[in-house]
């Protein structure tokens, strides 16, 4: 359930928008507090979703990486670990950041430059 424009956490304000995924929740809140605008936020409003035929890429395995690479996240020991399996898994790893260049060349370093690649794109 989400409330934007509450004042304390307690109590919603006089008038607020109020977001709740099932029909059970959407009554409750209208029942107990009926100056809000209760919404009912689907997860799929369109039964198209529900017919769709899924069929996601499995293989190879695929992991991605969101943010900056830093050794306090521990960047480098995923890189390393990922190196020393790449014998026994089939698997591509995706970092979507702006790598700091000192960094990209100490985990070229100690992985051979098998991790990042000989032609990683340039910023």
């Amino acid at each position: 359930m989400a409330i934007r424009g509450a004042a304390r956490a307690d109590q919603p304000p006089a008038r607020a928008i109020v977001t709740a995924e099932s029909s059970f929740a959407v009554q409750w809140l209208r029942q107990r507090y009926p100056h809000l605008d209760v919404l009912q936020a689907e997860h799929a409003p369109h039964w198209l979703f529900h017919q769709s035929e899924r069929r996601p890429q499995n293989r190879p395995l695929h992991f991605l990486h969101v943010g900056a690479p830093s050794l306090i996240k521990g960047s480098d020991l995923v890189l390393q670990a990922l190196d020393k399996l790449r014998h026994e898994l089939d698997f591509r790893l995706t970092l979507v950041s702006l790598p700091e260049p000192a960094l990209v060349d100490r985990l070229k370093a100690a992985t051979l430059g098998r991790a990042l690649g000989a032609g990683h794109p340039p910023l």
